[in-house]
């Protein structure tokens, strides 16, 4: 089957961030601490070409690692997927800009995965959010 896609582009990234929880291994953020650290991705987005459109509470279970001495540590952590677009219609999103969101993210957020967002000869070719 061959394609017929005559125009193919990237319009945005969704961004799987995490940070730590709090030391007593439970309570991990509260919401209003959630939407600082949104609120500060927001606002340092806007030196870049894309834009936060949406956010979405990406909670997973603990992890077992294993450390240098062998014993092991339990790693709980706590992550948003974060979608951005391209603040125009007409921009395709090059990996330099991609580069430059990462860069501009606050402190607290650790990226571990990122989904290049395409379209199709101007068809979205990705999931609505929040069904990741």
């Amino acid at each position: 089957m061959t394609s017929t896609n005559q125009r193919r582009r990237v319009i945005g990234v969704d961004i799987r961030a995490e940070h730590p929880f709090k030391p007593d291994g439970h309570s991990g953020y509260s919401t209003a601490e959630y939407e600082q650290i949104v609120d500060q991705a927001r606002l340092r987005s806007m030196r870049t070409h894309l834009r936060l459109v949406a956010t979405f509470d990406a909670t997973n279970m603990p992890e077992e690692r294993e450390t240098a001495d062998g014993l092991g540590t339990t790693d709980k952590r706590a992550g948003l997927w974060l979608r951005f677009v391209a603040r125009r219609d007409d921009v395709h999103i090059t990996d330099k800009a991609i580069y430059e969101l990462l860069d501009s993210m606050p402190d607290q957020l650790h990226w571990s995965e990122l989904i290049k967002l395409e379209e199709f000869d101007a068809v979205a070719a990705f999931t609505p959010f929040p069904s990741l």
